[in-house]
Formats: C-alpha cells, sequence, structure tokens
C-alpha cells in the first residue's frame, strides 16, 4: 500500500500521474491528458436562469479523452480527505457537464480509487471501488476499463442510421 500523508499535489505527483501513464494516456497525443481544465458554460443552469445568476465554473484535476471523444475525469484528493458523497456529487457533476460529457468519473486519494459511471447517482455504490496499492499495481487492474484501448472500445459515439431496418424489430 502507498504510505502517502502528502497535500493533493504530492498525491497528483506519486500517485495519479504515474497511474495515468501507466494507463498509456500522454499530453498532445490521441490519449489526451488536459489537467486542471476549467470547464464553464453561461447557459446551463439548473431550472430557470435569471440574467445575473454567475455561469457555472469547476475545474477537475484531469480530463482524459481518446482520439476527441470517450471522455472520462479523474479527481484527485488530499491523503487526508475521504472520498464521501461531497466529494463524488463534485466529480460526477464534472463528467456531466457538457464540455466533459464523460462516461466515467473517478476519485483518487492516496488509499482509494473509486469509479462511477457518469450517470450514476451519487448515493449508488461505486462501479469499482479499490485499494491504492501502487500507481503500477493499479493501472493493471484497471486496464481492461480505462485504457484509451478500453476506452475507444466501450465510449464510441453512437451511430446514426436512418435506413429501413433489415427486420421488424420486436416491440
Amino acid at each position: 500500500m502507498v504510505m502517502l500523508d502528502g497535500n493533493e499535489a504530492d498525491v497528483r505527483a506519486e500517485i495519479a500521474d504515474p497511474l495515468i501513464a501507466a494507463l498509456g494516456y500522454k499530453r498532445g497525443t490521441g490519449a489526451n491528458i488536459d489537467r486542471e481544465f476549467r470547464l464553464t458554460d453561461p447557459r446551463q443552469s439548473l431550472g430557470h436562469r435569471k440574467p445575473n445568476d454567475p455561469p457555472l465554473v469547476g475545474k477537475p484535476d484531469y480530463r482524459l479523452s481518446v482520439n476527441g471523444y470517450g471522455h472520462w475525469i479523474l479527481d484527485v484528493k488530499a491523503s487526508n480527505i475521504g472520498i464521501g458523497l461531497k466529494q463524488i456529487e463534485q466529480a460526477i457533476s464534472y463528467a456531466r457537464h457538457p464540455q466533459v460529457a464523460g462516461h466515467y468519473v473517478a476519485i483518487l486519494n492516496s488509499s482509494r480509487f473509486v469509479l462511477y459511471r457518469s450517470t450514476q447517482s451519487s448515493l449508488e455504490p461505486p462501479m469499482l471501488d479499490l485499494e491504492v496499492t501502487t500507481p503500477d499495481a493499479l493501472a493493471n487492474k484497471l486496464l481492461g476499463l480505462l485504457s484509451p484501448a478500453a476506452i475507444m472500445r466501450d465510449c464510441r459515439p453512437p451511430i446514426v442510421d436512418l435506413g429501413t431496418p433489415l427486420a421488424d424489430v420486436p416491440m
């Protein structure tokens, strides 16, 4: 297990960055990393928007994408910050933002890695809840789900087909 008692920057440097690299992501490639990507959208709100309402603004620690789609969020917390409802809701809100439209959202501190689908409620159990031992060991567990190849396999944009069906579709 990683024995790290540090702030968020330490967790990023010692665990998150090596994990992301081991998964196969690199800035400026088809498997891109955006660090502290500023999310803002003055048109987004819940319910009726008043002219003086501030725009939604947020900054997830990492937005990862494969070939410009298949986005997912990794939000990092300091060692002394647990992964509770507040942290889960924050990260899910980043993944649901129109500039991300992410499929997955992960939250990492020095001892836990939790993964949700962005469509899940924050009250549901996570898809994964893993103990952090080393970045490489964690990456080995996650390759089949979060590597660029897995994201390409699982998170393709829908194909629009307006042609006539080949057969009747049962209802």
